[in-house]
């Protein structure tokens, strides 16, 4: 299943996963979009594109 497949299913709760890479290291997070902007703005956190 893709990351697209499964953000349609979760669409309701308002959440998506993203994927934040750095180097060899990758975290998956579930996040509303105000959370990841926050995230990205406030920590530069890396989220994959």
């Amino acid at each position: 299943m893709s990351k697209s497949e499964i953000n349609d299913l979760n669409e309701s709760s308002g959440r998506q996963f993203e994927c934040a890479v750095d180097g060899n290291f990758a975290l998956v997070v579930c996040l509303t979009a105000d959370q990841r902007a926050r995230m990205q703005a406030e920590r530069g956190f890396p989220f994959a594109t």
